[in-house]
């Protein structure tokens, strides 16, 4: 029985991965603005308590915007470091937003709470906001300045270092 529920789990990851890595090619995608040096595409998500959170309210801060989901495995193990820098430099203006890959809200909740992260967390259930920022493959991270562009964008797995040190920079 646990073979099988192995090689369910796997066949489901399959699946998911296959998704990521083909949402960039559906018709009707149209091509990202999302590019360094331009501004940040505009969005609104529900947050985890159902309350409606744009973008725009964020402007005249420093923004790390994180794309991730609860499956993927570096996604998982930058959380703890996205709370660590949202503990420790938020006072400087600088707030972090997580946005969930389509993910169901309770699954979300529970894992955001049993990690104990306390930055906002916002559900892209339709991918829309995925698609306008041309995240293909997860973890991506965005950093975003005050006036609202785009400084930096990073695919894959966060460190410590390449946070402060692209943090410093703007």
């Amino acid at each position: 029985m646990q073979n099988i529920n192995l090689k369910i789990s796997k066949i489901i990851l399959c699946v998911l991965c296959g998704e990521i890595l083909l949402s960039g090619c559906k018709e009707g995608n149209k091509p990202t603005t999302a590019n360094i040096g331009n501004h940040a595409p505009k969005f609104a998500l529900t947050d985890l308590n159902k309350k409606t959170v744009n973008l725009a309210h964020y402007k005249g801060k420093k923004v790390i915007l994180n794309f991730w989901a609860t499956w993927c495995p570096p996604c998982v193990n930058e959380m703890p470091l996205l709370q660590e820098v949202y503990n420790n430099r938020r006072g400087e203006g600088i707030e972090i937003i997580g946005i969930n890959y389509n993910e169901d809200y309770d699954r979300v909740k529970k894992f955001i709470s049993e990690k104990g992260v306390t930055f906002t967390i916002l559900i892209d259930s339709d991918l829309k906001v995925s698609m306008d920022y041309g995240v293909i493959g997860l973890p991506v991270t965005f950093f975003i300045d005050r006036e609202g562009r785009i400084k930096e964008k990073f695919k894959g797995e966060l460190n410590k270092k390449l946070i402060e040190d692209i943090l410093n920079r703007f």
